[in-house]
């Protein structure tokens, strides 16, 4: 008759080479000799574990560890059962506990750091991982999870740094490579992060999130029609991530000028990963309609970003005997603007560290009203918070015009411009709901530069230029902006660009290939904020990308004295030039056609004088419109917000 120890022996043996039902025997006969025997009651755990059984892999653990000496790895299996349960709370006192008994366990101080990081406790999950590398300094895993820590914690060189130590170790690591590419990005070291999301790609063919990413650094770089067959092969490869598919319908609206087929990919964003998290909220709150009301933001970017510039008009004229605000902040980067808009809040509340389900929960407790989404489907967005109905009242608004595909959101806010009555709402899955003059209202700073003379005055040369996101820079709009040079002979057109200039750059390559020298083009790369306006002294006229118009860089524009000449759009989001030049009262600058469009911006060339005098009362002229009466935008948004409150009341 075999020992106890041969058995195990045995069982581990199987164990190990991946033969789990002739281990399982071995571990019976061991049990079936000594019932409560703690090592085949975990390792028992352990293949249930691995079968996918977690809740009887968490119960022969248990018990193992009620039965037997105490033992560090039994802790650590458990945990792992619990994390896979969605216990994390539990899954971090179990490794904790295990970690008290064996503190050399590299692994398990990892497990640890990846749980944390999960639950939002970067600055602990550092820790842990920093623990697991002094124990195991070659630990590949432990660098690239430290990496996505540091970056949580906004830390990126650092963040890249790690990603690299990782790749010294694992250089075939596709997660790595990829992990790298991202952080680059954000670094905007964007051809070194095109190559590291190349070379995850490469290693790893099938991996969606490489392909994600490939994406993201080809959007950034303004090479769409790349860009989106980066994200549809990621959306193939993995249909079921949301983050993927997120990235790929934002995308969509810089490359697509067709609103019924973007309207049917935000449907299926909302049939594959929000109905199936839908329910039936019982909403408590008191349905009094003129009471003071609680509004719930939601965003990522209370911060110096376009949203966040976009929230300083509505911040600092809220009504709050009438409206209690609250920010729901998933904000990583925070800065001067953050902690201005926290000041403007009734209550602050930091969501990094929640899950999507734990903010919908908060949200309930907090009664809010009417919840506003900040973020449609950009990056860091909570769309699966809202799919779960945690308020009774639900809209987006601000991270563009554009809709959600959700039906757990009630609302869209825009303007009749953007969506004129009657056009465009079989493109949306929200009611629209309109305000009165502009989707956008526009803080002046009294520290931004004075607008200087026209600069064509000067040089005797018309310089065209567009300082938007080179995403937005499309065939189609450097196609129309080719024929406005040929039209207006010795002009310049100047443009943002986000890898080195020269003769290799994607946009002296395309206009090149339209006939354009690389001499009539300036390029240039990011400058702080204050030197971007400051660029505008050296514009003297705009050109409206497509099919997704300049919005909030467009106000900046005019804000400088340069006038933007824009084309209807088929979209929400290329009717923004309408939107702004209507409410400036410029409806001359609106081309409906490319001819139109080019005549438009040869004739301003060519007429110096005129276009002079427009840019010296281009500011004022902003100034007294209803893009800077920040008053009546406030009460205008309030208004929508009791008139779909009052909705709801009625039932």
């Amino acid at each position: 008759m075999q020992t106890v120890g041969s058995l195990l022996h045995q069982g581990v043996a199987h164990h190990q080479a991946g033969r789990r039902a002739q281990a399982e025997a071995f571990y019976r006969q061991v049990l079936s000799i000594h019932p409560d025997h703690p090592d085949a009651l975990n390792l028992l755990g352990v293949l249930a574990h691995e079968a996918g059984d977690h809740a009887k892999a968490a119960q022969l653990i248990r018990k193992a560890i009620a039965m037997g000496p105490k033992m560090g790895s039994y802790h650590a299996n458990l945990a792992l059962a619990l994390a896979a349960m969605g216990k994390r709370d539990e899954a971090v006192v179990s490794y904790r506990a295990g970690l008290a008994l064996n503190p050399g366990d590299a692994e398990a101080h990892y497990r640890l750091g990846t749980v944390l990081l999960a639950m939002g406790k970067a600055d602990e999950a550092l820790q842990s991982f920093a623990s697991s590398i002094r124990l195991r300094p070659g630990f590949a895993g432990a660098y690239n999870e430290l990496g996505n820590a540091l970056k949580r914690t906004g830390m990126l060189p650092e963040s890249a740094e790690a990603y690299r130590q990782c790749l010294q170790r694992e250089p075939a690591s596709a997660e790595a490579w990829s992990n790298l590419a991202d952080v680059l990005r954000e670094l905007r070291q964007l051809p070194q992060s095109l190559e590291a999301a190349r070379n995850a790609v490469r290693i790893k063919p099938d991996f969606a999130g490489g392909w994600s990413n490939l994406g993201s650094t080809l959007k950034d770089l303004g090479r769409m029609p790349e860009a989106m067959e980066a994200y549809e092969k990621s959306v193939r490869l993995d249909p079921a991530s949301a983050p993927i598919r997120a990235n790929y319908l934002y995308s969509l609206h810089f490359h697509s000028d067709d609103p019924a087929s973007i309207m049917e990919a935000h449907r299926e964003f909302d049939r594959v990963h929000c109905t199936p998290l839908a329910r039936r909220a019982a909403h408590m709150n008191d349905r009094s309609a003129d009471r003071v009301l609680r509004i719930g933001y939601v965003s990522a970017d209370f911060r110096s970003h376009s949203i966040g510039r976009m929230l300083r008009p509505l911040f600092a004229n809220h009504d709050h005997g009438q409206f209690h605000i609250t920010c729901y902040s998933d904000t990583r980067a925070a800065d001067g603007l953050t902690a201005w808009l926290r000041g403007l809040s009734d209550t602050w509340v930091e969501t990094r560290a929640l899950s999507d389900e734990e903010l919908a929960a908060r949200v309930e407790v907090d009664k809010i009203d009417v919840l506003v989404d900040l973020a449609l489907h950009m990056a860091n967005n909570r769309l699966l918070m809202f799919a779960r109905k945690p308020a009774p009242v639900q809209m987006t608004y601000a991270g563009y015009p554009a809709t959600t595909g959700l039906r757990a959101i009630d609302f869209r806010i825009t303007d009749a411009h953007l969506d004129p009555v009657g056009e465009t709402e079989r493109f949306n899955s929200e009611k629209l709901l309109r305000l009165d003059a502009s989707f956008w209202c526009h803080w002046g700073d009294d520290s931004d530069p004075r607008v200087g003379t026209l600069p064509a005055i000067e040089s005797g040369v018309v310089t065209f230029g567009s300082l938007n996101n080179p995403c937005k820079v499309s065939p189609a709009a450097m196609d129309l902006w080719a024929k406005v040079l040929s039209a207006v002979p010795g002009s310049r057109l100047m443009l943002l660009t986000l890898e080195p200039i020269g003769e290799s750059n994607y946009f002296t390559q395309q206009f090149s290939a339209r006939g354009i020298d690389a001499s009539r083009l300036r390029l240039i790369t990011p400058v702080p904020r204050q030197d971007y306006l400051e660029l505008y002294n050296q514009i003297d006229i705009g050109l409206d990308p497509l099919p997704y118009n300049g919005h909030m860089t467009s106000c900046d524009s005019f804000w400088m004295g340069v006038p933007v000449v824009t084309i209807r759009g088929e979209t929400s989001v290329g009717r923004g030039g309408i939107s702004l030049l209507r409410n400036l009262d410029l409806p001359e600058l609106i081309a409906e056609t490319p001819d139109e469009f080019v005549s438009i911006a040869g004739n301003l060339a060519r007429e110096l004088p005129r276009l002079s005098q427009l840019r010296g009362s281009l500011r004022e002229r902003m100034r007294s419109s209803p893009l800077c009466d920040a008053k009546a935008f406030t009460r205008n948004m309030e208004r929508l917000y009791r008139d779909a409150w009052r909705k709801w009341c009625a039932g």
